[in-house]
């Protein structure tokens, strides 16, 4: 009986972290509004645009800031990943 627990144990560890993490994962909703600000003060609804270096995209860069918002008061930080950095094309809603 105990040489089986034993043999399980890695198991049941392996169960008990997964788990906690699907536990303490809050899901994304992609229908989540997300605004970023950049360094000029201007807000940007970034809602269905990709993360990513291009003209058309948004970047974080890595920093202690927060980089996106999901209200365009800036009152409730979605990510404090890094400073909002926008592409080229991308147009400020203020």
């Amino acid at each position: 009986m105990m040489n089986t627990l034993i043999k399980r144990l890695p198991l049941l560890a392996f169960v008990l972290a997964a788990v906690f993490a699907f536990a303490f994962t809050k899901p994304v909703d992609p229908l989540q509004p997300q605004y970023g600000q950049d360094d000029m003060g201007l807000i940007y609804d970034v809602t269905n645009v990709q993360r990513g270096s291009g003209p058309n995209e948004y970047q974080c860069d890595i920093t202690s800031e927060t980089c996106l918002w999901a209200d365009i008061q800036l009152t409730q930080p979605l990510s404090s990943n890094g400073k909002f950095v926008p592409g080229a094309n991308l147009v400020p809603i203020n």
